[in-house]
């Protein structure tokens, strides 16, 4: 039995059938705080003596680059595959995004926040600098209120609400492609994109250029064209023409302990759907047999 550590998996040699699990090492913080459930050392939950019971083999990794990898060895005869956005691996039939519902909202809102308020910077000239400027802070800070689109507020989801009754609960308008947030109309408006769901929506280069010009008046999220993200992305520093306007972190907006608490219940019931041949419940699907039955990953 191997250590569970960078470079490595731990597995038992019980059956052929596989079940691998790729997540990210914690490292040090592992040790350090136990409600990490997401990684290598804490494998959100899952327990080797459940599978072996089913008569599955776990194996657990985080080296999953290049073909010398662990993932690349065992994915070709893997019968499942768990893995997490944070330390992605490859495209899955089920996966189940819950967990991180009500933290990626909380994000999204709180990033919208800090943009129309330049908090972070006002932070990083004034206060960490020892500085004491109020107009310096007052030229590029608004209040959120009317600041949307048309004065309505708007939302990009290639996924349509389930029925009618559920779409009158959100109070705002959902568009089915991306160039309908913006529009002439709007140019003179304060334009700030948040994006949580995928770096490739975005083109890297036009967004950093965007920002620069102060076409766009700020860039906030967490996902990433490669992740983990290199050092030299123009999205780690690129900043407004008012030096701000960057709020981007690490893939992290569903990582809080709550969703973590809530990720062992999700990934249980897609493996135990699937071990005992139940059909799987409809939001944990995202491809079928033949094509995709959402359209969020396409």
């Amino acid at each position: 039995m191997l250590k569970e550590d960078s470079k490595s998996y731990k597995h038992t040699q019980l059956s052929t059938l596989k079940v691998l699990a790729i997540f990210y090492s914690g490292g040090a913080t592992s040790k350090e705080e136990p409600r990490l459930l997401d990684i290598l050392e804490n494998k959100i939950g899952l327990h080797h003596e459940y599978l072996e019971a089913q008569g599955r083999e776990l194996l657990v990794s985080d080296d999953q680059e290049g073909a010398d990898s662990s993932f690349q060895e065992h994915i070709v005869d893997a019968e499942v595959l768990i893995t997490t956005p944070f330390h992605p691996s490859t495209s899955l039939r089920t996966s189940s995004g819950r967990p991180a519902v009500t933290s990626v909202a909380e994000h999204v809102m709180m990033n919208i926040l800090l943009l129309v308020r330049n908090f972070v910077s006002t932070h990083e000239m004034m206060i960490e600098r020892g500085e004491w400027q109020v107009s310096e802070v007052a030229k590029n800070a608004f209040d959120l209120e009317g600041k949307s689109f048309n004065k309505e507020l708007i939302y990009y989801n290639p996924t349509p609400h389930p029925s009618a009754e559920a779409a009158k609960v959100v109070v705002a308008r959902r568009v089915e492609d991306l160039k309908h947030t913006y529009s002439p109309e709007n140019a003179l408006l304060l334009i700030l994109l948040v994006n949580t769901v995928c770096g490739a929506i975005c083109e890297r280069d036009a967004a950093a250029v965007a920002l620069k010009s102060g076409e766009l008046r700020g860039y906030a999220g967490d996902v990433w064209h490669v992740q983990p993200a290199p050092k030299d992305p123009p999205w780690r520093t690129t900043k407004n023409p008012l030096g701000s306007g960057n709020d981007m972190v690490p893939h992290s907006s569903g990582a809080s302990f709550d969703a973590q608490a809530r990720y062992p219940k999700c990934a249980f019931e897609i493996l135990d759907h699937y071990l005992k041949g139940k059909v799987q419940t409809p939001p944990n699907v995202i491809m079928g047999k033949e094509t995709y039955t959402t359209n969020a990953c396409e």
